[in-house]
């Protein structure tokens, strides 16, 4: 029997309190409706617990069974996940950057959320975001990268205007570890090639990239900045 609004939200509220300390494998196997099956739900409380649950769940990927892998991959969840980035409510579209990042630890999980069109999503919100709010522009930026498999998830992202949203928030933020974040999404979306970089947003990016630790990510910029 198909459980009613009240009983999901328990049930979902319960596997986001317990999954910090509780196996992944019991959680999701346990009676009631796993959290991924639950993202189509229209009520925002239920959204939202179901994607707390989610990043409790896949914090540890290898302890996650492969078989729970493989119905969260046959239920639709990497699209179902995507879809959310674009939520009309703002903290469901974070809490989904945040379910994004985590689920793409798991095995298979990049691939599919990069084919449902996770990156150029998180381009979308990242150009949405207040960049005052730091952590919700490094859960983004640290959101985008593993979507960044090949050059059709980096072009959508770029016309989503990627580039523009990463190079702003560079210009923006101040703390190393989130302006690395930013930067690493950046080279991920040019895909090494910063010459795009700089033809999309100028010198920005590459005076980022230039005062870096990362000698791959100073040594892409330099050239683009040499040429």
């Amino acid at each position: 029997r198909a459980l009613d609004p009240r009983a999901r939200a328990v049930a979902l509220f319960a596997d986001a309190k317990v999954a910090h300390v509780g196996p992944p494998a019991t959680l999701l196997a346990a009676a009631g409706p796993p959290p991924c099956a639950l993202l189509g739900e229209s009520e925002p409380h239920l959204l939202r617990m179901a994607l707390t649950a989610i990043v409790n769940l896949s914090a540890d990927p290898a302890a996650v069974p492969h078989h729970c892998i493989a119905d969260m991959l046959a239920a639709g969840a990497p699209a179902a996940a995507v879809r959310l980035l674009d939520y009309f409510d703002l903290e469901i579209r974070t809490a989904a950057a945040g379910a994004v990042a985590a689920l793409a630890r798991l095995p298979l999980f990049a691939e599919g959320l990069a084919a449902a069109g996770g990156g150029a999503s998180l381009a979308r919100l990242l150009g949405q975001t207040a960049l005052a709010d730091e952590p919700r522009v490094h859960a983004i930026a640290s959101a985008m990268t593993p979507l960044l498999v090949d050059e059709a998830s980096r072009g959508a992202a770029r016309a989503a205007g990627g580039v523009a949203a990463l190079s702003g928030a560079l210009q923006a933020i101040g703390s190393l570890d989130t302006r690395l974040a930013l930067l690493v999404a950046l080279d991920a979306l040019v895909g090494g090639d910063w010459g795009l970089a700089y033809t999309e947003a100028g010198w920005a990016p590459l005076i980022g990239a230039l005062s870096q630790s990362s000698k791959a990510i100073v040594l892409a910029a330099a050239r683009a900045a040499a040429a």
